[in-house]
């Protein structure tokens, strides 16, 4: 939770806006149970372009019967025009109890109930998450709160449910040995020079010893 706590601290005065920049690209793997058999079973896009609060957005669906299908979006995520894209992409950085747009005037705003750690793709990550109920049906939306991306949806219904989960994507690098790559690569600096100055200090001892 410390991780969470740190961003809290750091996000408190940031104006929201976009996370993403141009070549973010995002894949995420699509389960359900109760639905047809023609159904999405993969979904990934990539920024093509950032200007202002708007994007362009190539995203790629794959279905169950091999079908594969490209469409280009182009999103504003303060406005209700990324109603087609389903909200994969929300102002960031968003903290507990702020609300933001959900593209549908049915839904109209959500709120963030809870700031959280979970880990995606590897990588623990803080999110928001927002709970929405509508028709007795309920949904589950998951944002890496930083970067305002969609990191897990999950949708109950009486008759099927869906799950979306983010499985990979260059936002991020998964940790080494269990250890963010950042701290890896730091560790691995501080133990280099530790040697490097107890090698150093052994041989002056050595040489002095020698010249004496």
């Amino acid at each position: 939770m410390l991780f969470c706590i740190v961003l809290t601290i750091g996000f408190a005065k940031v104006d929201l806006g976009v996370g993403v920049k141009k070549g973010d690209w995002m894949e995420y793997g699509v389960s359900y149970h109760g639905l047809p058999e023609l159904a999405a079973t993969f979904f990934g896009y990539e920024i093509i372009q950032v200007d202002g609060t708007k994007l362009k957005i190539t995203g790629t669906t794959n279905f169950s019967n091999g079908t594969v299908e490209t469409e280009n979006y182009i999103v504003d995520i303060f406005r209700n025009s990324f109603r087609d894209f389903d909200g994969f992409i929300i102002p960031a950085p968003l903290g507990d109890g702020d609300s933001f747009y959900s593209g549908d005037e049915s839904r109209g705003d959500l709120i963030v109930d809870s700031i959280e750690n979970r880990t995606y793709s590897g990588v623990e990550r803080c999110v928001a998450v927002v709970n929405f109920s509508r028709s007795g049906g309920s949904n589950i939306f998951v944002y890496d709160r930083s970067l305002g991306v969609l990191v897990e949806y999950q949708r109950f219904e009486s008759d099927y449910s869906i799950e979306v989960k983010l499985e990979n994507t260059n936002l991020w690098s998964p940790r080494i040995l269990g250890i963010e790559p950042a701290y890896f690569y730091f560790l691995i600096v501080l133990i280099v020079l530790f040697v490097g100055l107890a090698l150093f200090f052994a041989l002056k001892k050595n040489i002095d010893s020698n010249s004496n």
